[in-house]
């Protein structure tokens, strides 16, 4: 049974559902870092590294649509985020970061990166998940830097047994966080005084997702998505990985059997004392929030996008 990951977005090479997808979950190890200390930099700038702008992935991934969440122009509800950002008690803010950057942002958002992340980078096989990863663990210090009102570059991060990561510095702050990347966008959540796990997923075509249903889902899960017609099966084996991605990062444990048997017509899915809900990513992508529920009403769930 695959882990979730919170280390794992740079692999040895493509998993089922390629470099730093839904494969990255069924494969934990990681390249050695260089065991110099020189600037990846180079790497990173290649020529042809970025993937470029007009990628069919990255372009897909902006055009919208109804992808696997049931409200229609899901494009409208992001929004600019504000330049310093503030939550109430238990409140929660979701990000969206484009990862398909220009050579000078990326030079920025390397230089924001503690000596941990770089390693993480460097152990990026392939050039655009090098990328990838330095402009999504950016773009998540940059955001965190509008809540606690320090230099994106000063923050420290710990993590846990599992991998799980939390804020070392500023000490004592209550800011929650999650980070998932898939393909050309990072999903960021944030949150005061509750745990939160954000996951998204590009959905891969090349992924057999009958045969991983009834390897990583339920019986019933799997015999559902055996009738359904071909993209809406995928479609569907998408969103429940997210269901269990997103559960596990927030519990900071393994994949649960709490999510088995879930009844996705409700909003949010509710799994024991957990919330799940399904955020606007486009057709070409799955994505799911985890929260603990609570009485007081959450949503409108505030979406921003990030834009430097």
């Amino acid at each position: 049974m695959p882990g979730h990951r919170f280390r794992g977005t740079c692999r040895r090479a493509r998993g089922p559902g390629g470099a730093g997808g839904l494969g990255a979950a069924f494969d934990g190890s990681l390249r050695p870092a260089d065991a110099g200390r020189r600037s990846f930099l180079p790497s990173l700038l290649a020529p042809g590294a970025a993937g470029g702008a007009g990628s069919r992935p990255a372009a897909r991934a902006q055009r919208g649509g109804r992808g696997c969440d049931s409200v229609t122009r899901h494009s409208d509800r992001w929004r600019p985020g504000p330049a310093r950002a503030v939550l109430a008690d238990r409140e929660v803010h979701v990000w969206r970061a484009g990862l398909v950057i220009g050579s000078e942002e990326l030079r920025k958002f390397a230089s924001l990166l503690g000596s941990e992340e770089t390693d993480r980078a460097r152990s990026c096989l392939l050039p655009v998940e090098r990328r990838r990863f330095v402009a999504a663990h950016g773009s998540l210090r940059l955001v965190i830097a509008r809540y606690v009102d320090r230099p994106a570059a000063d923050l420290r991060f710990g993590r846990s047994a599992r991998g799980r990561p939390f804020l070392l510095e500023p000490g004592g702050s209550p800011i929650d966080f999650s980070l998932s990347h898939s393909s050309g966008t990072a999903l960021i959540a944030v949150a005061r005084g509750r745990r939160v796990g954000v996951d998204v997923e590009q959905i891969d075509p090349a992924v057999d997702h009958r045969a991983m249903a009834r390897r990583f889902l339920t019986a019933e899960e799997a015999e559902m998505i055996r009738v359904l017609p071909e993209e809406a099966a995928r479609r569907e084996f998408f969103m429940r990985w997210t269901w269990r991605e997103a559960h596990a990062k927030a519990v900071d444990g393994p994949l649960s059997r709490v999510l088995d048997g879930l009844d996705p017509s409700r909003t949010p899915v509710r799994a024991g004392s957990w919330g799940l809900w399904r955020l606007p990513v486009g057709p070409e992508a799955c994505a799911t929030l985890a929260m603990a529920r609570c009485r007081a009403p959450v949503l409108p769930l505030p979406l921003f996008e990030y834009s430097g």
